[in-house]
């Protein structure tokens, strides 16, 4: 592009603005007050799951400045009012900095089933300026499941040396079957059986248990066995690390002794 063009382009393009701008008034937004932030604590699962006796759960929601009472209007996204009742407000009392906000499930939830869920702190509330580790927002698909008591039995892991007492779950609207809380709490091994075969829910799990040096270990399905005579239901695992390593493979053996 020569010069002359280019002074000629220059030329109209300010004749364009100079004829077609106009003011206009500006109100700049209205900062959000650092001392008052509200917030979803991290801790918040994106996958809460209720138990079959479960009526309802709870979100943690936090703020930084509890020195009066607050009330917090929520913005919520609720495709199925019929299944959720979300209150409309958080309400903190003088001196809380935490509150359990509760939402009420219906009879007509349906288990095994994910629900969505959103609820959203207004931007009045919130400082979006401020990095940390808790949201204005979450997320949920929320699950209640029907397991309920099958069997007792003992559990031997030859990856822990040891045996404990175990309890078998069944859920019927799924026809799963689980070992709950097997290696920590809140971690269940899940599997088919239609009395003679065995199969893994998903081939690879987090197993709860975390090395003190490499972390949270993975378990691997390799082989499952059932021998009737005995009631033992027989596992072949494969321990691994984040990193992709692993301990090897070992055997774990669940013995039935009394159904419930």
């Amino acid at each position: 592009m020569n010069k002359i063009f280019k002074f000629a382009l220059c030329a109209v393009v300010a004749l364009g603005f100079t004829a077609c701008t106009e003011e206009v008034d500006y109100t700049p937004a209205t900062p959000s007050n650092v001392n008052d932030q509200v917030y979803f604590l991290a801790s918040n699962s994106a996958t809460p799951v209720m138990d079959k006796a479960d009526t309802q759960f709870t979100v943690l929601v936090g703020r930084d400045n509890g020195s009066s009472a607050q009330s917090v209007p929520l913005k919520i996204t609720n495709p199925t009012p019929d299944i959720f009742t979300v209150p409309e407000t958080i309400e903190f009392a003088a001196g809380e900095t935490e509150k359990e906000l509760v939402i009420l499930t219906s009879e007509k939830i349906e288990y095994c089933k994910p629900y969505y869920l959103k609820l959203e702190i207004p931007e009045e509330f919130t400082n979006p300026y401020n990095v940390q580790d808790n949201h204005p927002s979450v997320i949920m698909n929320v699950v209640k499941e029907d397991y309920e008591p099958y069997a007792t039995g003992t559990y031997t892991s030859n990856f822990f040396g040891g045996s404990w007492a175990q309890d078998m779950e069944y859920s019927p609207a799924t026809d799963m079957y689980r070992f709950p809380n097997l290696y920590a709490d809140g971690y269940h091994y899940v599997f088919s059986w239609d009395g003679s075969k065995i199969k893994a829910a998903k081939s690879k799990v987090e197993s709860g248990y975390v090395h003190k040096t490499y972390g949270m270990c993975s378990i691997t399905t390799e082989a499952t066995q059932y021998n009737a005579n005995s009631n033992a239901f027989l596992f072949q695992f494969k321990w691994t690390i984040p990193d992709g390593r692993t301990f090897g493979s070992f055997v774990a053996q669940f013995v039935l002794k009394e159904l419930k």
